[in-house]
């Protein structure tokens, strides 16, 4: 029984930090900026950032 709480135990702690490292480690997050290096938005939106990129944005990967 101790062996079984314990099996459940590691199967529901590799499930949480999967899941946990899985979604933020594909998320990409883009802050734009003007010439005056102010923050404009952050966004995980790439047809955003593309427009934003065609006025002369800087944009940033995080």
């Amino acid at each position: 029984m101790k062996n079984l709480k314990f099996l459940l135990f590691i199967i529901c702690l590799v499930f949480f930090l999967n899941v946990i490292f899985f979604n933020c480690s594909f998320a990409t997050l883009y802050i734009v900026k003007d010439q005056e290096g102010y923050n404009i938005c952050m966004t995980n939106k790439e047809d955003l950032v593309s427009e934003y990129e065609k006025f002369g944005y800087a944009v940033w990967i995080l």
